[in-house]
């Protein structure tokens, strides 16, 4: 059956108990990775501070688009824009439809819950739902 759990010399240890050099071959992979080096002064950053630095930021990463490839940075923005103005235009439609649906008030008594325990201010449900 083998040696019983524990009495092996080579099981890792949990983090801060035991000799400190038994972990000397974890270190590498508990490092903190390079993107969140920053992550500290970046939860402590105030929203101010933050659009303040969002232009300069902004053009950088044109800048360092238009170097890679301008024609591709010219049209990530386009569709971008369009994007932005097709969901636009999305929102507005769904809205008016919306409006037109509750509009007579009729729908709004079609989904009220069957019980009138579980939520006091609903109406009955018509009839022929049940």
């Amino acid at each position: 059956m083998g040696m019983p759990r524990g009495s092996s010399t080579d099981e890792a240890q949990p983090a801060g108990t035991g000799d400190p050099s038994a972990a000397g071959d974890l270190a590498p992979a508990l490092a903190i990775p390079p993107w969140l080096a920053h992550g500290e002064a970046l939860a402590g950053t105030s929203f101010r501070a933050m659009a303040r630095r969002l232009p300069a930021l902004l053009g950088a990463a044109l800048r360092l688009g238009w170097q890679a490839s301008r024609r591709d940075t010219v049209l990530a923005v386009a569709l971008t824009l369009a994007a932005g103005v097709f969901t636009a235009l999305g929102v507005l439609a769904t809205r008016g439809v919306a409006e037109a649906l509750f509009a007579d008030g009729a729908t709004a008594s079609a989904y009220a819950p069957p019980c009138r325990h579980c939520w006091p201010s609903a109406r009955p449900w018509p009839r022929g739902r049940r």
